[in-house]
Order: C-alpha cells, then sequence, then structure tokens
C-alpha cells in the first residue's frame, strides 16, 4: 500500500471517530483532499483493511478504530 494510501487510511479513521461515527468514513470527507482520492481510497480496500458501503467506506482495523476513539 502506498504512503498516501496509509495515511488517508490512518486519516479518514480519525475523522470517522471524532465525527461521531467511528469506523465509517464518509464519501464526503474523501471528496475534500483532491482528485486522486478515490484511486488512493481504493488501496486499503484491496489490502483488506476497508469495505465499501452505501455512501463510504467502513473501516475493518478494530484496533485503529479504537485507538482513534
Amino acid at each position: 500500500m502506498s504512503r498516501a494510501a496509509r495515511e488517508l487510511q490512518t486519516r479518514g479513521t480519525a475523522h470517522s471517530a471524532a465525527r461521531g461515527h467511528p469506523g465509517f468514513v464518509p464519501d464526503g470527507y474523501l471528496a475534500g483532499p483532491g482528485p486522486q482520492t478515490a484511486i488512493t481510497a481504493a488501496e486499503p480496500c484491496t489490502a483488506g483493511l476497508r469495505e465499501r458501503g452505501p455512501c463510504g467506506y467502513r473501516a475493518l482495523d478494530g484496533e485503529a478504530i479504537q485507538v482513534c476513539a
């Protein structure tokens, strides 16, 4: 996984916890960083760290979610 994808995964998980929905990263958050984000967001899915859901992504790393919460 690229460095950008790891950073997006970490920041997205932290954002989800701060917004009161730990583990769920909405599409709106992913639209903010820039046009390359859609490609970068797919990398954690391929690595098994998150899965696509309706309107966003769900983090599958329970330990990271707990740390961020």
